[in-house]
C-alpha cells in the first residue's frame, strides 16, 4: 500500500486537481510539481510558526503562510490541508497564540501527508499526461 494510502483516502484528490487544471494532466502535474518545490520553504516557515512565542515570529507571518498555503491546497485538491490552513489563518488573525501554535502543527503533519503522497498521484497523471 502506498504511503498515502488508497485513491480514495489520500490527501489529494486528483479528480479535484485535474478539475482545476481543465482536465488538462500535464498541466496538472506542473501545479503539483510547483507545490512539491515550495513545500520545504513552507515547512520550515511552519515549524517557526509552531512556536510563536519563542521564534518572535508574527501572528501576521503566520497568517499570510496560511492563506498562501490555503490557496496551494485548494488548487491541488488537498480538502484536509485546505481546512487545517484555514483554521490557521483564523486563529493568527485572531490573534490566538496557543492555538496558532497547535494549529501549525497539524498543519506542518497533513503538509507532510500531502507531500508523501505526490508520487503515487504523479504515477497517476503522468500516463494521462503523455497522452495529451
Amino acid at each position: 500500500m502506498e504511503a498515502c494510502g488508497n485513491t480514495s483516502g489520500r490527501p489529494i484528490d486528483v479528480g479535484v486537481l485535474l478539475e482545476r487544471c481543465m482536465d488538462d494532466a500535464g498541466l496538472a502535474l506542473r501545479v503539483l510539481m510547483v507545490f512539491q518545490d515550495q513545500t520545504s520553504e513552507t515547512l520550515k516557515g511552519l515549524e517557526r510558526c509552531a512556536s510563536l512565542s519563542t521564534t518572535g515570529t508574527s501572528v501576521d507571518e503566520v497568517a499570510r503562510r496560511a492563506h498562501a498555503l490555503r490557496g496551494s491546497a485548494g488548487a491541488i485538491g488537498a480538502t484536509g490541508l485546505f481546512d487545517v490552513a484555514s483554521k490557521l489563518e483564523e486563529a493568527a488573525h485572531a490573534g490566538t497564540i496557543s492555538l496558532t501554535e497547535r494549529l501549525a502543527g497539524e498543519v506542518a503533519a497533513e503538509l507532510k501527508r500531502c507531500m508523501d503522497c505526490v508520487p503515487s498521484v504523479k504515477r497517476e497523471l503522468e500516463p494521462r499526461a503523455s497522452k495529451g
